[in-house]
């Protein structure tokens, strides 16, 4: 209890002033940032005729608590779904920003005579805009509305994860004290394998955690289960090596795809906005006024650079992307500062001690300048864009519109089947080469020197359990890896015969990398040849490609982690659906007519041998022959020449499955093609017995249904 008094004094030192500075900025309309820094400045050794923080050293403690709720509350409001939804141009435009205005930086520093380490982090804490900055001064200009704003926002988010990677490139600089092109290699070639291997087991584990329990979950049990998952992430980054501001932004991005985001993010906003303060007041602590006045001249150009900088390339970047000047402009004035992540970058430098103690205090000084700046610039905005407009010549101007128009007509081209084929592809296996790749160096770096360390098992004997349970663990991933259910695959091997030689080589590669990963536990732990292990390799991976039971479990692992994966998402549009009305399964299954050529080849074969459901995934619901209907008919019905055929199927099944029969000369369709719902609707030259019905169902959770939902939809029927 000695040192509780020190402790509350500093913290009521703090949060009065504090307070107090933030509503003097609220009043001259400037981010309360700036009064949390000016308050540590305040209360720090440099004002003498004011109190001073006495624990410093608990203060510092407390900053690094901080910084873990401001990753938290920054990994809330990330979530994957929005870096999709960013695009191209929001990825162009931040990455042209980031690394442009970062070389800058270093450039600038060396010109300066800062020195190497000093210059590195010089630039990465000058690429870096505030997230909290920018956005205010989008609401303070009331441009909210503006075109541009989504993607100022996606550039901010790209920034937050680029932050990210910045941090641990710089951390393993500066442990090397050189820039070696391979350790960064491995450091960022580890932490991808880390980052997915949490994300795939995150997704999957915690919001499944969360809905079982979810009628125990109060407020308060939800807030101590999230920042113990918080915790829990970061004490874990850490102990693989990686930041503990890693650790709890992934925490956060996990738990932002469930359904309890926003709560969450609601409970955890006041504890956000109380670290926040004593970061920002921490920073200020830092500041000294002398070294400030020393460098002042230094400050002035970092000032300007970054202006300037940030100014030039991110609009540079968003032309390149395809935005108007008008947009690129506008957004470019919103991001000319520095803000929270520089100052994490910063005390990373002087934690690893690799920075000068001058740094800091110059930073913060650019923070504030530049801050300044910004609302000033964007009122700016509408003068810079007119004087644009009158400076530029014609021919300029008209170049830029039709390399506008030239990319926004892009999107056309990626609605090809080959580009939609090669992105699955190529997306498959990346996701799945790296979880391979992720579990066999979490064995071998975190599993092996543990299992090794207990000595209940002698090295060898350890090393074949390792490998053993390794290669079954590889061995679950070879029918995701190899599985070849995409629609377009299928397209375009109907579509032409010289579509079949590459998309046969790529399933080749793709056996290939199976393989490889599956030798590896092997060659690793068991030390067998690679050729001899190949023989027991192409079996199981034989045996795996076409167990049903293990594709069974697959697909029932990927539904959850979908569905978990997309939860939020998937609660968004079921209240959007609700008020709009339901979109029912019958609008979104489609009916083709086919008939039976008079020499096909499946003529006199049933149902059952055609197997059309599994290898097409399409249904028969009727087949009509002559005056005969047979509604839903069982898989032993015979398919006869002539026979009208109605088969029911999503719409590119179906267009597969047409030009399979067209191609073949057993079928051709006949009449359009129309909805599952419009079928049932028009069906008046029917007697009613022999008309079909379909009917909705609330499928409950544990039903033996939802096992078979496709199959059991004909099931469930009125007549017919």
């Amino acid at each position: 209890m000695g040192h509780m008094p020190t402790l509350i004094s500093d913290l009521a030192l703090i949060l009065t002033v504090a307070g107090l500075m933030t509503l003097l900025c609220k009043k001259i309309n400037q981010p309360s940032i700036l009064g949390y820094i000016l308050a540590g400045v305040l209360i720090g050794p440099v004002v003498k005729f004011l109190p001073t923080v006495a624990a410093k050293a608990r203060l510092t403690v407390g900053a690094d608590i901080c910084v873990i709720f401001l990753m938290f509350g920054l990994g809330l409001e990330f979530s994957v779904l929005k870096m999709s939804e960013v695009g191209m141009a929001g990825f162009i435009s931040a990455t042209i920003k980031v690394s442009c205005v970062g070389l800058t930086g270093f450039v600038c520093g060396q010109l300066m005579g800062m020195g190497l380490m000093n210059s590195i982090f010089l630039g990465g804490m000058l690429s870096m805009s505030s997230t909290m900055v920018s956005l205010k001064a989008i609401d303070d200009m009331n441009l909210r509305q503006m075109p541009f704003v989504g993607l100022v926002t996606g550039i901010l988010v790209i920034e937050d994860i680029a932050a990210i990677f910045l941090m641990i490139i710089l951390s393993t600089v500066a442990v090397s004290q050189s820039i070696s092109g391979l350790d960064l290699l491995v450091s960022l070639g580890q932490m991808f394998f880390y980052l997915i291997i949490w994300l795939v087991l995150g997704i999957y584990i915690l919001p499944t955690f969360l809905k079982r329990t979810k009628d125990l979950m109060n407020d308060e049990m939800l807030l101590v289960v999230a920042l113990g998952i918080c915790f829990a992430m970061t004490w874990l980054a850490n102990a693989l090596g990686f930041s503990t501001a890693l650790g709890a932004f992934l925490a956060g991005s996990i738990l932002a795809g469930t359904v309890h985001a926003e709560h969450i993010e609601h409970l955890i906003k006041p504890c956000k906005d109380l670290f926040g303060a004593v970061f920002f007041v921490s920073v200020g602590l830092l500041v000294d006024p002398a070294v400030m006045i020393e460098y002042s001249g230094t400050i002035i150009i970092l000032t300007i650079v970054t202006v300037v900088s940030i100014f030039v390339f991110l609009t540079f970047g968003m032309l390149l992307s395809g935005q108007s000047l008008h947009d690129a402009i506008y957004a470019a004035t919103t991001q000319t500062q520095i803000g929270e992540f520089s100052f994490i970058i910063a005390s990373l430098g002087l934690t690893l001690g690799v920075t000068s103690d001058f740094l800091y205090p110059v930073i913060v000084a650019v923070s504030v300048l530049t801050t300044f700046i910004t609302p000033f610039l964007v009122r700016a905005a509408p003068k810079i864009i007119a004087f644009c407009d009158r400076v530029l010549p014609d021919k300029v101007k008209r170049k830029l519109e039709s390399f506008q128009e030239s990319k926004q007509s892009e999107r056309v081209d990626n609605d090809s089947d080959w580009r939609k084929f090669l992105q699955s592809y190529f997306k498959n296996l990346l996701l799945y080469g790296a979880i391979a790749v992720g579990l066999i160096l979490i064995v071998n770096k975190l599993v092996a020197p543990r299992i090794y360390a207990l000595g209940y098992f002698e090295e060898h004997i350890g090393s074949y359990i390792l490998g053993a349970v390794l290669f079954v663990l590889l061995l679950l991933l070879v029918p995701p890896l190899l599985r070849n259910r995409n629609t377009y695959f299928t397209t375009l091997w109907l579509k032409s015969r010289a579509n079949r030689i590459p998309l046969m080589l790529l399933a080749i590669v793709r056996y290939c990398v199976a393989c490889g990963i599956l030798l590896l536990p092997g060659i690793m732990y068991w030390h067998i040849p690679p050729v001899l292990f190949a023989l027991v390799v192409m079996p199981a991976i034989y045996f795996a490609a076409h167990s049903d039971r293990l594709s069974g479990q697959y697909l029932k692992i990927e539904a959850n982690f979908l569905a978990n994966f997309n939860e939020r998402q998937l609660n968004e549009n079921l209240k959007d659906s609700n008020s709009v009305g339901h979109s029912w399964l019958d609008e979104q299954l489609y009916v083709s007519k086919i008939k039976v050529a008079e020499d096909a080849e499946i003529a006199e074969k049933s149902l059952n041998e055609l197997n059309w459901g599994n290898i097409w995934h399409v249904k028969i619901i009727r087949i009509t022959h002559g005056k005969k209907i047979s509604n839903i008919p069982q898989s032993a019905a015979k398919i006869t020449a002539g026979d009208i055929l109605c088969v029911l199927g999503e719409e590119k099944t179906l267009d597969n499955f047409v030009l399979f029969g067209q191609n073949s000369g057993n079928f051709a369709q006949v009449g359009e093609r129309e909805t599952l719902r419009s079928f049932i609707a028009t069906q008046e030259d029917l007697p009613a017995d022999q008309q079909l019905l379909c009917c909705a169902v609330t499928v409950q959770k544990d039903s033996a249904l939802n096992d078979n939902l496709y199959q059991s939809w004909f099931r469930i029927r009125g007549s017919g």
